[in-house]
């Protein structure tokens, strides 16, 4: 077996190794795995048991020492050797079942389409690299964190863990590594500063074809690393099946012209995408769709479901970006009646200037007019669905529509032909209970270029329906 060439480009160690002390570090460490995980002046002795100890016994010493070697000698495939040749010492170290990612070539540690390939691969020799240049002293009194869990999220991993409870715990690392044994190499650290959070999102998996290891230690104020937690692998290649959390309180109710539908969610996964709502004739099938695109609101309108005789079934689920979609409980949307509160219904508030007008076009043959700016109309209502109905004619402006005191829309009343019940603004999908409506007229005129000149901005109110 040769050794890799150097160029004098390369970066310079405190010992540059020949190419025969490299074919002879290699050969230790092909040595050192046919003993059975044993180093060969140790052959009679079991490997340390005890992880993330402060001080290594020397067989642990010698070992970290050969792999600094190996790397310094710039042998191609450092990871994937490990793998393969220390698998009897990390046997040693932790059992056959846990380190079955290391036993063999390797092959239990791949992707399928990876399987029995030893190969180059970047991303182990900068572990190497990296956790070579990072070594701060360990702060042996700082307890690991312990907890540790790795959730699946698309393409990304959240890492958890329970807090450390120790004067001296400043902060965490996170680290990732190719190797099952942090004695072997701890990892490649993910965060560029001490994170004082106890999840950390790994968005930066490269490498889809091999198990890889997360793994967290607390840290002091100054930079000093305490040991590292218990491993946690993952296997990138595997799709993600973790489906986001469930939706809760769904209400759904049938206006005189469609589904209204709202529900309560908070829904935090990195990968969540929004919400699906199905509608069935039948209890326990989710017949058919109602949204074409995932709905990112906890609200929704399907125009054109209508209540029918026999009871319909709605689920509502959450979908993340794999396509997973959350459990779900079917319930039966409910008749939702209109009320009408015509333009001089009592329930109504005006307040400035308006005047109730005469016609034969509008709704209850009359409208309300107004045209000082910050004049408004206000109904109080309780309900899940509020529709706001004007006249439009060429003198009209424009008008702002609040909604629990949020400007949800400005609308233009303006037209070059009177019109009458026409909709300016309608909320379908309200959470169920108690809201206000408000009309405030802006006192300026229509934006529209074929609008009267002289500048008139009256508003009016027809009427209001409610569900």
């Amino acid at each position: 077996m040769k050794a890799s060439k150097r160029s004098a480009s390369n970066r310079i160690p405190r010992r540059v190794p020949s190419a025969a002390a490299a074919i002879f570090l290699l050969s230790a460490l092909l040595v050192f795995a046919g003993s059975g995980g044993k180093l060969c002046n140790d052959a009679g002795k079991d490997a340390p048991a005890e992880v993330g100890a402060a001080n290594a016994p020397s067989p642990l010493g010698e070992l970290v020492s050969l792999q600094q070697e190996v790397s310094r000698a710039g042998l191609q495939a450092m990871g994937s050797l490990a793998d393969a040749a220390l698998s009897g010492w990390a046997e040693s170290e932790s059992g056959p079942a846990a380190e079955a990612a290391l036993a063999g070539d390797g092959s239990a540690s791949r992707s399928p389409q990876a399987a029995g390939k030893i190969s180059v691969d970047p991303e182990e020799e900068q572990e190497l690299a990296d956790s070579a240049a990072e070594t701060p002293s360990e702060a042996s009194t700082l307890p690991p964190p312990t907890g540790v869990k790795v959730t699946q999220y698309g393409r990304d991993y959240l890492v958890e863990w329970s807090a450390v409870n120790h004067p001296l715990a400043a902060g965490y690392n996170v680290y990732r590594s190719f190797f099952a044994n942090p004695r072997i190499n701890v990892g490649r650290r993910l965060n560029p500063q001490p994170l004082r959070d106890t999840s950390f999102l790994d968005n930066a998996v490269r490498n889809r074809n091999r198990r890889q290891y997360y793994r967290v230690a607390a840290v002091t104020p100054g930079g000093q690393r305490g040991p590292v937690s218990v491993s946690v692998s993952i296997d990138p290649w595997l799709p993600d099946i973790n489906p986001p959390s469930a939706v809760s309180a769904v209400d759904a109710a049938f206006l005189d012209d469609g589904l209204s539908v709202y529900w309560q969610a908070a829904n935090r996964e990195p990968d969540f995408t929004g919400y699906n709502l199905y509608l069935s004739d039948a209890r326990g099938s989710l017949g058919i769709r109602l949204n074409s695109t995932p709905v990112k609101d906890s609200a929704y309108f399907a125009p054109g479901q209508t209540e029918v005789e026999t009871p319909r079934y709605l689920a509502v689920r959450s979908v993340d970006t794999s396509g997973n979609e959350s459990p779900y409980e079917q319930v039966i949307p409910v008749k939702a009646p209109p009320r009408i509160y015509d333009d001089l219904s009592p329930e109504l508030t005006y307040a400035g200037f308006w005047k109730a007008e005469r016609y034969e076009g509008p709704y209850g043959g009359s409208i309300t007019v107004g045209n000082d700016a910050g004049a408004y109309m206000e109904l109080s209502f309780k309900g899940r669905a509020v529709r706001l109905y004007t006249a439009r004619y060429w003198t009209c402006g424009l008008a702002d529509i609040y909604l629990d005191g949020r400007l949800v829309a400005t609308v233009d009343l303006y037209s070059d032909a009177a019109k009458y019940s026409v909709p300016a603004y309608q909320a379908n999908a309200l959470k169920p209970g108690d809201h206000v409506i408000r009309m405030v007229l802006k006192g300026e005129a229509s934006t529209n270029p074929h609008a009267n000149p002289t500048g008139y901005h009256f508003g009016n109110v027809d009427f209001l329906v409610v569900h």
